[in-house]
């Protein structure tokens, strides 16, 4: 199993050193990084020295590219200017998979969406050349990516080689589809995964084990799945990464 862990960009240089144990003991083989455009100069200097010395002793990088609703796909030119910078600042570190959200739908029409959002898209897999874009499952009715059908009729509408699927299963815990409905349709498409547990209530990014999540019955039907196993829980220090990771080796 190859275990993957993100790193927001507030994490502090000291932070990050002690993440270095975790990839030179092969406790975890990844990182999944943001694009700190939020940062002053300073702080995103840091933040990439720090992503690039990972990146040296051995860990592969991922990138979530900006979501929220100034990086949304149906808003402004500057959101998806900002997605397009990100994929620029990611392939520094050779990074290969890209989890995007697509946005909110609001008061558009569904079908108007679509056809809206694919001269878009084909835009960003070409901007991103080698690496994948993983369209992400989200928890909210009026995101797009809700259904897994949506995010199936997306993929193939586009029909680029590079855009692919990102299973959240935090995300789907709190809609109305249950692990089969996207694992059973989009498992072709499947790239990466974001572990986290939760009650079913709202996506609360907590430790596995303490929510609701059948994590059994997922890994179950992943069969031939060679992707990173992403920990997107919320933590404190490198002690909890390593205790998430023993919950993984656990379940297994």
């Amino acid at each position: 199993m190859k275990k993957c862990f993100t790193i927001n960009p507030l994490r502090t240089s000291d932070q990050f050193e002690t993440y270095h144990q975790l990839i030179k003991k092969d406790i975890y083989q990844a990182i999944e990084i943001f694009y700190p455009y939020m940062l002053g100069e300073k702080e995103f200097t840091e933040y990439t020295k720090n992503v690039h010395k990972l990146k040296a002793i051995g860990a592969d990088v991922v990138i979530h590219l900006p979501y929220g609703r100034d990086n949304d796909l149906l808003g402004d030119k500057e959101g998806i200017d900002r997605i397009k910078s990100a994929i620029q600042y990611a392939k520094q570190f050779d990074a290969k998979l890209m989890t995007l959200h697509l946005g909110y739908i609001n008061n558009h029409d569904r079908e108007e969406v679509f056809a809206y959002i694919k001269p878009i898209l084909i835009n960003l897999c070409e901007h991103a050349g080698e690496a994948t874009i993983m369209i992400e499952n989200m928890p909210g009715a009026n995101e797009l990516g809700y259904s897994p059908e949506e995010i199936k009729k997306i993929i193939e509408l586009v029909n680029r080689p590079n855009l692919k699927f990102i299973f959240d299963c935090g995300h789907a815990n709190v809609s109305i589809y249950s692990n089969d409905d996207y694992l059973e349709l989009l498992k072709p498409y499947l790239t990466h995964i974001h572990l986290s547990d939760n009650k079913g209530e709202r996506d609360s990014h907590a430790r596995i084990g303490t929510g609701t999540i059948d994590f059994k019955d997922i890994f179950s039907k992943l069969d031939g799945y060679q992707g990173y196993y992403c920990m997107e829980v919320l933590y404190k220090d490198v002690e909890d990464l390593i205790n998430y990771s023993q919950d993984l080796d656990n379940l297994f």
